[in-house]
């Protein structure tokens, strides 16, 4: 898992949500600025997060953003569409492995990371209009009964340890159930709580459109513009950071990596605790859509399970498909896959295992209670590159220059967000963005998500030969 996921492919698969560009998507300045404040390294939804907080709580501080391709091409234009945490649903084994305290302060973290997208969503109803966002409640299936016994347990020690959380979760154990009222089947009982849906890249191109207009001189986008190098050179004490790109140069006081599974590139000493991960998503329709109710208003859905027993895998990762409907089109997204229908560690975007979209075509139908004459038409299928962690948490903070191998105190990274960015982007982006600033965000961002040299070097070591849980919403 060590690997280099070099930059970005030119020539990345087409995400559906990409299919018609918007026209900022290839924006450029005629030339690169010499000099900012800020350099930040990618222009996903991470970094669109640490950008939007810095301009709107410093009064003149510059920012540069710089991605590879066009903007928003990477893991955030290519994920599932789902605003989803779980929180309780996965508390008690964060419990297990961190505290009580950081079990609650983690999950908090996701609420906190959910309830400001959808405060950037409110604060432009034609944005919201635009990225089809809509509020609803999400079944999280379990196809197997331990799987199901856990969550139940796992949310009840929540509410037990954080009783105002009390009512956020109903869980329905019957199977005639889920199959008469949602249409669900092969699984043996879900739990319901509030999520919601959108098109991502709208909503991101949409908000970098708003910035560029409320922050003239302020903000520069600068697309097809590929980092070859962060250098550090101390004589400069205002701009010591060097950023080389194939356009030219540019020197900055702080660099902000957010390129996610890429970071490894520019971070050598990186690779193995974050490494990149290859997951596949699907957009499809049946024949006989016209007779089923369109459910993208108000449902979305994941199956979770136990790992296939394989006879050349005993430590396959656990079975998770994530589904999203659109609202208008009735197109199903889904996602996800198990065994060796799963993920694979590379940075390469650019192939869409055919293996891995059949099972999906086969698993969707199973789902939905298809007939198996009744045909599933692909519209779309793409893959897209996530950052997992040795560890499975998030590396959010400082860097130090044990890892950078770079003098100074400026670099800085928010990454590995082991396919849930959607619940951890906003408030990552918005927690580096105060760090940066000198801020103090101590009371609300989990401390186990720093970057220490311990943790880098620990991770780095046990990372070797280990099969990473598949707990990805791409």
């Amino acid at each position: 898992m060590e690997i280099d996921p070099g930059l970005p492919r030119p020539n990345g698969s087409t995400p559906y949500w990409l299919h018609e560009l918007h026209p900022r998507a290839d924006i450029q300045s005629s030339s690169l600025p010499t000099h900012v404040d800020v350099v930040v390294i990618g222009s996903g939804i991470t970094g669109l997060s640490t950008a939007n907080t810095l301009l709107k709580r410093h009064p003149t501080i510059q920012v540069t953003v710089l991605e590879a391709r066009s903007i928003c091409s990477g893991a955030t234009g290519r994920n599932g569409g789902n605003l989803v945490a779980y929180g309780g649903v996965t508390y008690k084994n964060i419990k297990q492995v961190r505290s009580q305290a950081m079990a609650t302060k983690i999950v908090e973290f996701t609420f906190r990371n959910i309830r400001q997208t959808k405060d950037m969503m409110k604060e432009s109803p034609t944005l919201a209009k635009v990225s089809e966002y809509r509020e609803l409640t999400r079944i999280r299936t379990f196809a197997d009964q331990s799987s199901l016994d856990a969550a139940r347990q796992s949310v009840a020690e929540f509410v037990q340890d954080n009783p105002k959380y009390r009512g956020l979760y109903e869980f329905v154990e019957d199977p005639k159930t889920l199959r008469e009222q949602y249409g669900l089947h092969g699984v043996v009982g879900a739990v319901l709580f509030d999520a919601a849906g959108l098109w991502p890249y709208r909503f991101v191109m949409g908000t970098w459109e708003r910035l560029l207009v409320d922050f003239p001189g302020r903000l520069t986008l600068e697309a097809r513009t590929p980092v070859i190098s962060v250098s550090h050179n101390s004589e400069n004490i205002k701009f010591p950071y060097i950023v080389a790109t194939q356009r030219g140069n540019i020197r900055a006081s702080h660099v902000v990596h957010c390129t996610n599974g890429y970071a490894g590139h520019l971070l050598p000493r990186l690779r193995g605790t974050l490494y990149p991960f290859q997951g596949v998503m699907t957009v499809q329709d049946f024949e006989d859509s016209c007779n089923q109710p369109n459910q993208g208003a108000k449902l979305s859905w994941s199956i979770h399970g136990q790992p296939p027993v394989s006879a050349k895998d005993q430590n396959t990762p656990p079975s998770i498909y994530y589904l999203n409907q659109n609202a208008l089109s009735g197109y199903y997204f889904f996602g996800g896959a198990e065994g060796e229908h799963g993920p694979t560690i590379t940075g390469d975007d650019s192939q869409v295992p055919r293996s891995t979209v059949d099972h999906l075509r086969s698993k969707l139908g199973a789902f939905l209670g298809r007939k198996p004459n009744v045909e599933n038409r692909l519209i779309s299928s793409w893959s897209g590159i996530m950052g997992f962690t040795a560890d499975e948490d998030p590396l959010v903070g400082r860097l130090p220059q044990s890892i950078t191998d770079r003098n100074g105190k400026g670099e800085w990274i928010a990454a590995g967000f082991n396919g849930m960015g959607m619940s951890l982007c906003i408030a990552s982006g918005e927690a580096i963005a105060c760090l940066v600033l000198g801020l103090d965000v101590s009371s609300w961002l989990p401390e186990v998500y720093g970057i220490q040299e311990e943790r880098v070097h620990k991770n780095m070591m046990s990372s070797k030969g280990r099969d990473p849980a598949l707990t990805a919403s791409l």
